[in-house]
Parts: C-alpha cells; sequence; structure tokens
C-alpha cells in the first residue's frame, strides 16, 4: 500500500471529473448567461447610436 494515497479518496481520473464539474461546468454556463444577455441588449449597437449623436451635437447639428 502506498502511503501516500487514502484508501476511499478520489484518484486521478475521479479528481479531474470533480473539478470539470465544479469548476469548468459553472463557468461555462457562466460565460454563456454572460454572451446572452450581452446579446439580448444589444450593447454595441446602443453604443454606435451613441457615438453618433454625440459626434453630431459636437458638431453643431441638432
Amino acid at each position: 500500500m502506498n502511503p501516500l494515497t487514502i484508501p476511499g479518496a478520489p484518484a486521478g481520473p475521479e479528481v479531474l471529473v470533480l473539478l470539470l464539474v465544479n469548476i469548468a461546468l459553472p463557468l461555462f454556463v457562466l460565460g454563456f448567461v454572460v454572451l446572452f444577455l450581452d446579446r439580448k441588449r444589444r450593447y454595441d449597437e446602443r453604443l454606435t447610436a451613441l457615438e453618433e449623436r454625440t459626434a453630431e451635437l459636437e458638431n453643431g447639428r441638432p
């Protein structure tokens, strides 16, 4: 018996699965939600419209 192992404790493959489920999967879901909300709110289009309006106002056109 290897003195560095604990009987019943997860080993290599089990640890990788636990890390995948407990760390990578929630990060993936969070990233998907952020991308979904960004597309839904269309920040890029709103920002472009605001920049165009600001440029018009700076040039003196109402």
